[in-house]
């Protein structure tokens, strides 16, 4: 009946709104220390501060600013930047369930959404208070999908632009039209052999130069310089089941028993995204979209002759996920304690990575070496050779601010400019003799500030 297959999404609107709108629980977990000065709770993660100090600035255009700067006109604070990502992760969630009916029936295509909805690579992606590029990017690429399974190239043409504003490696995802292209005009063509030469070629290239090609220029675009480890439960069980499956969808597209150009579509997202997941990690939330389409047409296809087991074998893995992630983990990053040791710090900062960024928001002193890959040599050398040779890197005596995760990333740092660290760095130094320094702990950083005297 049709009503039953509406259950399905009702019901997955209403987990994602559940899980979007509830975790993580901020109100339980921090206090008003972690609330601006109208009782917002301060944004989550480095890359948010970026964004925001856009807003502020009126810096840059992009849809992202430009919604950012549209709604604290409006609002006159920052709840919209806090909500919005959360909005946009049930939105994504909803349209998944809808590619996924394009290939499953309605309880196939509700467990592939709610792959998409708990996995803690997409669930990340676009959550409360994480005000990123990463929900309007996926929202882009899922319309891209929807739009090229529908034939709505004009819609699709529409989106392409759009995603111009909103992510520099909008080309990534052209390239993924344009293979999706390639390969349906090979298949209207019945060219099967030529497929397969086709896509042997591209993984021959991709084996042999993408890995350099990406480590070369996608830092300026995804900034990560780590790989996915394969750290999750359900991804040791699912992917290598989901990767033969592809791999006999390909078979089957070339001995010709396959002509489904909509499958297809996905073949090749899967195909490409997960290389790229697999060299970094944060392509990975793109990947999610065709690792969950899989995963219900996989379900699907299972139930046709092994229903029970497939009901039971899905839900226990979505119980898996359940109990293997922690979608309560802390995320705030920012703190009172921060703010004012940049308004007791001097006339400038310096301030590594993203952190500089966070710095900008909530001081007007001049900030130095903030982002990367901007200046990283510089801010490198200060750290990690002795104190006479490092200061030469400060050459304002500016106040260095240096937290538990910049001392992480020097390690980073070292090994990215073949630089070795001195036994007297200044990130090691416990008892400065040159420094005031002030150390406090917060939630997730603890936090050194380093004033010249």
């Amino acid at each position: 009946m049709w009503y039953k297959n509406k259950i399905y999404l009702f019901a997955i609107i209403i987990l994602a709104i559940v899980f979007k709108l509830v975790f993580p629980m901020n109100n339980l977990m921090y206090g008003d220390e972690h609330r601006d000065s109208d009782g917002i709770f301060y944004l989550s993660q480095y890359d948010s501060f970026y964004h925001l100090g856009k807003v502020n600035n009126y810096s840059e255009f992009n849809i992202l600013s430009f919604l950012g700067t549209m709604s604290k006109s409006i609002f006159k604070n920052n709840i919209f930047l806090y909500m919005f990502p959360a909005v946009l992760g049930i939105i994504n969630t909803v349209l998944i369930y809808f590619i996924c009916r394009k290939y499953a029936d309605p309880h196939s295509s509700f467990f592939g959404a709610l792959l998409y909805l708990l996995h803690p690579l997409s669930f990340y992606s676009s959550y409360k208070g994480y005000f990123d590029t990463n929900g309007l990017i996926s929202l882009c690429l899922i319309l891209c999908v929807y739009f090229l399974i529908n034939k709505r190239y004009v819609l699709l043409a529409l989106t392409i632009l759009i995603l111009t504003k909103v992510w520099q490696g909008f080309f990534i995802i052209d390239i993924y039209i344009i293979l999706c292209i390639i390969f349906m005009i090979l298949l209207i063509w019945n060219k099967g052999y030529e497929f397969i030469l086709i896509l042997s070629i591209v993984l021959a290239l991709a084996l042999n130069y993408g890995k350099q090609y990406i480590d070369k220029y996608t830092d300026t675009i995804i900034s990560q310089l780590t790989s996915y480890s394969f750290n999750y439960f359900i991804d040791i069980i699912l992917l290598p089941i989901l990767s033969v499956l592809v791999f006999l969808l390909i078979i089957a597209y070339v001995s010709r028993k396959m002509k489904d150009r909509k499958l297809l579509f996905i073949i090749v997202g899967y195909f490409m995204f997960f290389f790229l997941a697999i060299y970094k990690i944060r392509f990975f939330y793109m990947f999610m979209i065709f690792y969950s389409v899989m995963f219900s047409y996989l379900l699907y296809n299972l139930k046709k002759k092994y229903k029970i087991f497939t009901i039971v074998v899905s839900t226990v893995l979505i119980i898996i996920l359940l109990i293997n992630t922690n979608y309560n983990q802390h995320t705030i990053i920012m703190e009172d304690k921060i703010i004012e040791a940049l308004d007791n710090s001097k006339d400038c900062v310096i301030g590594s990575w993203d952190f500089g960024h966070m710095y900008l928001i909530y001081s007007n002193h001049t900030i130095y070496y903030k982002g990367f890959p901007t200046n990283i040599i510089n801010f490198t050398m200060l750290m990690i050779k002795n104190e006479t040779e490092g200061l030469k890197y400060n050459p304002n005596n500016c106040t260095i601010i240096l937290n538990s995760q910049d001392i992480k990333k020097v390690y980073i740092y070292s090994n990215t400019t073949n630089s070795n660290i001195s036994t007297k760095a200044l990130f090691k130094l416990k008892n400065p003799k040159k420094y005031d320094k002030t150390t406090f702990l917060g939630n997730r950083l603890n936090v050194s500030t380093y004033n010249i005297r």
